[in-house]
């Protein structure tokens, strides 16, 4: 709330909160307006005509005392309202609950005394102690509630200031007091038998009238019955909300939540956060640190909070929401942004076929993984590397023989909290030499079958007058399946000549080998096996 001229709660003169706080007649206050909902969403109508029912608690707490602690809350239009004209008719069986002739006949707003004075500074030390910027102001029968005030109606002077809890008031309330003499309730609490109950407040021609259905009033768990704390609020249009807000003020209670589905996020970018708001139509999203990023739309409930080039750490956004005073309640959503780590590596295909892959910027990444497959896609051709930890530097680099043809190779590189990047290149392995050495004769496919039928069984390298000879032949995953240092010794299509038939297709050969006293050569080409049905 706020005074004319923009004089703040929390700046009110010291001498000025004691004459608050001691109860003196305060007709002469300056007006408390609604803080606006600045910028923020949400609807904040005012009353139009004199006064607006809002509330009425129905059902008080304090035992057999609960005719005296039963509340009615009103907004004030665009005028002052002067206390001594507000009225209530004469009572109708059935229909009017407070009136003349009724159970307990309207008695007239009473003058502060000593005690009452003590009661409402109770409540506002209670407020104050729980960090909340509520302030109760009392008015007496002879006083003025200021235009686009708000107001609090007790039952009596007895009220009993700890049988409700007022503690988490965000509004300032003037408060009329009924005079002292009731001896019961006034309004009609839960029954199950059907009928309609009206509460009727005069002003000279003008006055407001508010209905609800004591069938329909709530327990504190919300279910339809009888217990303390019953409330019905209204619209400005008379429409009935039935609740229950337990033994405390009936004011709705400002709850706010604020979740978000991310809870990291890596690299730029943005990421939602959603919110939900009762008790008040004023809130607005806003970040602990704008230089981290900036918010889509922070009127509304909803929206986008839009990362800003090299964010990182932890983003904070707060929801806040506000009832007529300025402080706010709030709660915040956090996500962890990580820098997006970034896969890199380099192809030596200096001893092609012999293919190695070398990780750049090892240890900059957490964790990565090869994959080798005839597609760019590492993550549906099998088979793939495992995960490998940066300490484990037998991954890096990596080594695979290679057909002659286009291949492609992959990494993927991901750090602890789950961001990750992937790079994959394509590489072009080339032929074999097609000039061999003359006393060497290396055939290009060979047809082995089980049993043997004597027609090109087996692949062999006869290499005459050779000093030195060592053949390795792999297949297209770099699994060696035949060694021989013999040139006698051909390969018959199995692992090491052992066990059955491998699959047909291309599988690539290494040869190293010396001819008398001359220098050791290496020849590598591919030979293709095609196994016989």
């Amino acid at each position: 709330m706020h005074f004319k001229g923009r004089l703040q709660f929390n700046h009110i003169p010291q001498k000025l909160w004691q004459m608050l706080l001691c109860g003196f007649a305060l007709s002469f206050i300056p007006s408390v307006q609604a803080q606006p909902c600045s910028g923020a969403s949400g609807s904040t109508s005012q009353a139009k005509k004199c006064f607006e029912i809002v509330s009425i608690l129905v059902d008080a707490c304090d035992g057999n005392n609960e005719g005296q602690n039963e509340m009615v809350r009103l907004d004030i239009g665009p005028t002052d309202v002067t206390v001594a004209n507000i009225g209530v008719p004469k009572y109708v069986t059935g229909s009017v609950n407070w009136g003349a002739n009724a159970q307990n006949p309207f008695l007239g707003f009473a003058t502060y005394t000593t005690t009452t004075t003590t009661k409402i500074k109770q409540l506002n030390q209670s407020i104050l102690a729980a960090g909340n910027c509520g302030l109760f102001i009392p008015v007496n029968g002879n006083g003025k509630l200021p235009a686009r005030s708000k107001v609090l109606i007790i039952t009596s002077e007895a009220f009993n200031p700890s049988a409700h809890d007022f503690s988490d008031l965000q509004d300032t309330l003037y408060v009329l007091l009924q005079k002292q003499g009731n001896t019961a309730g006034h309004f009609v609490n839960y029954s199950s038998t059907a009928g309609l109950r009206e509460l009727i407040l005069t002003y000279g021609s003008c006055g407001d009238t508010v209905e609800y259905d004591r069938t329909k009033l709530k327990k504190q768990n919300l279910s339809v019955g009888a217990e303390d704390g019953a409330v019905v609020d209204f619209t400005y249009s008379g429409t009935a909300t039935y609740t229950n807000y337990g033994c405390r003020i009936p004011v709705p209670k400002i709850v706010v939540k604020a979740t978000s589905p991310s809870t990291k996020l890596c690299g730029g970018g943005t990421f939602p956060v959603y919110g939900t708001v009762s008790g008040s139509p004023c809130y607005r999203w806003t970040l602990a640190d704008t230089s981290q990023a900036s918010i889509a739309d922070a009127k509304a409930l909803n929206t986008q909070i839009r990362l800003k080039p090299g964010a990182s750490g932890t983003v904070k956004v707060y929801l806040n929401a506000w009832g007529s005073c300025a402080k706010a309640k709030r709660d915040s959503v956090i996500v962890t942004v990580s820098a997006t780590p970034l896969a890199d590596f380099s192809i030596d295909q200096s001893a092609s076929p012999l293919i190695c892959f070398k990780r750049n910027g090892a240890g900059t990444g957490g964790s990565w993984r090869w994959g080798f497959q005839q597609s760019s896609d590492i993550t549906t051709t099998n088979p793939r590397g495992a995960l490998s930890p940066d300490s484990q530097t037998v991954s890096n680099p990596v080594c695979r023989y290679y057909a002659p043809g286009t291949h492609w190779v992959c990494m993927e590189v991901s750090d602890p909290a789950g961001c990750a990047d992937t790079l994959c290149k394509s590489f072009v392995v080339p032929p074999p030499p097609t000039k061999l050495d003359s006393f060497i004769l290396i055939s290009n496919v060979f047809t082995p079958s089980d049993p043997g039928d004597g027609y090109n069984d087996v692949f062999l390298v006869p290499c005459q007058g050779c000093t030195k000879f060592d053949i390795q032949i792999y297949n297209r995953w770099g699994e060696k399946v035949f060694e021989s240092q013999d040139p006698l010794v051909s390969w018959n299509g199995r692992v090491n000549n052992k066990g059955p038939l491998l699959p047909s297709g291309t599988y690539v050969y290494l040869l190293n080998y010396a001819l008398g006293s001359g220098p050791l050569k290496s020849l590598n080409g591919t030979v293709t096996l095609l196994g016989k049905p």
